[in-house]
């Protein structure tokens, strides 16, 4: 069983809502979780956590983001406790909504807050009179990922229960089954002539047996399922290396091949649930430093790192939007949300509404607008490769927008409400204020 901790910064408790709107689909994979901490549903006080020895927990998830300085002291004791940390929600990853904070000081909010809010009852003065049990609050909202180093990252405003569920079960599961590690694929395949002696790739000589399917007999590579043998086939391997070293800058064709070897016989999951720090994959396609081992997985990354064929996915919302195949690429006007009537077929930007899903994260099942008939507002993230998906969202509108200055002004009023308005803790034109708890720590 693994051990699991769950823990809330500030936040709406949304995520681990949507975790528990799996209901009976969390059966499955309950048995195989010993639950340490989670306060939201059982009744574990934090000198438990505090009392587990430091790296005891397998997975942490965090929830929410980092305003108050008892979040920070927790922030650290999760990354103290965990082996694995979660970012776990846009809160955590982002900063959300709460993010917005940060146009404005400390002292401005508190101010705004509690003196001059219309809906106050009694002006407090918490500049000057707080009450000594409550909390200090930060100067800015943080991210998870700027107090601590995170391992996995899990975006979405709560994220998709499926892909809570996936990401739990990709976590907890290692290898693939059943599997002979004592054997290899090479071992048992009847291909005749062996597709690698016939110059193509295929990655039988480092994976594990058992398969029954042996595409090699077929065929088709291996692309290494049943991940890593314990009987690696050299010869084969050093022939495969050899191959591999050929290809120079590698199609298109073969960096997919590739890169769909890496995914199984790593055991990453799926792209567009969760995001792993260290997924090579993702850090050859930022540009990271890689250190590759002199193996057949560490000569296929490098042909990856080599060729300009290579592309980690950026799929958006619109990529699985019902909606993609009516639009154009003009947008003759701007409503806001609540005017006129939305045509559940067309395209929100081609009738006028500002729609983020051309510069936002696919990974949510597109459920806005396509099962709710509403516009995407950006909540799992820029696509990859985009840093400032504001200022991406911008310029998308830009593009496409054939009104004057004067419309766009008026229909507009909040433009770091509309395009930061998950992301602006991450941006760089968020003006943070220093931490000076994280000055010290630094």
């Amino acid at each position: 069983m693994a051990k699991v901790a769950f823990f809330q910064f500030s936040s709406c408790w949304g995520c681990h809502q949507s975790l528990l709107n799996l209901h009976l689909g969390l059966l499955p994979v309950l048995p195989e979780l010993d639950i340490v901490y989670w306060p939201a549903v059982v009744d574990f006080k934090l000198s438990s956590l505090k009392a587990r020895p430091d790296g005891d927990v397998d997975v942490g998830f965090c929830e929410g983001f980092i305003r108050t300085e008892h979040d920070l002291e927790c922030a650290k004791l999760m990354r103290q406790k965990c082996k694995t940390l979660v970012s776990y929600g846009t809160c955590a990853t982002y900063g959300s909504v709460a993010g917005l904070a940060n146009q404005f000081t400390k002292e401005e909010l508190l101010k705004r807050k509690f003196e001059e809010c219309e809906s106050l009852g009694e002006p407090n003065d918490m500049l000057n009179n707080r009450d000594p049990e409550l909390t200090e609050i930060c100067d800015a909202v943080r991210t998870v990922p700027q107090v601590v180093p995170i391992d996995i990252v899990m975006p979405g405003c709560p994220p998709k229960k499926e892909n809570i569920l996936g990401a739990v079960s990709a976590l907890l599961t290692q290898s693939a089954s059943p599997m002979d590690k004592s054997t290899n694929v090479c071992a048992t395949c009847k291909a005749d002539p062996c597709i690698l002696v016939d110059g193509k790739l295929c990655w039988g000589n480092v994976t594990a047996g058992g398969c029954t399917l042996m595409c090699p007999e077929k065929g088709d590579a291996c692309v290494g399922c049943f991940q890593s043998t314990d009987v690696i086939d050299e010869e084969k391997a050093e022939m495969q290396k050899g191959l591999l070293a050929k290809l120079g800058n590698a199609s298109k064709e073969d960096c997919n091949l590739i890169s769909q070897f890496i995914s199984l016989y790593s055991g990453l999951p799926a792209q567009g649930s969760i995001y792993l720090s260290g997924d090579p994959l993702r850090k050859i396609a930022k540009g990271e430093k890689l250190e590759l081992a002199d193996d057949v997985q560490g000569a296929s990354l490098k042909v990856l790192s080599k060729s300009k064929n290579y592309a980690f996915t950026k799929a958006n919302v619109c990529a699985q939007c019902d909606r993609n195949g009516n639009r154009s690429k003009k947008m003759t006007s701007m409503k806001r949300w609540y005017e006129g009537t939305i045509d559940p077929e067309l395209c929100f930007l081609n009738q006028g509404f500002v729609c983020m899903g051309p510069v936002t994260a696919a990974g949510c099942g597109t459920q806005c607008p396509n099962n709710g008939n509403s516009i995407c507002n950006g909540c799992y993230g820029p696509v990859f490769g985009v840093a400032e998906q504001g200022a991406r969202g911008i310029s998308t509108i830009a593009s496409v927008a054939d009104l004057s200055p004067d419309v766009v002004n008026d229909q507009l009023p909040d433009v770091i409400g509309q395009f930061y308005r998950y992301t602006l803790p991450v941006s760089d034109i968020s003006e943070h204020v220093e931490d000076k708890e994280l000055k010290e720590d630094d």
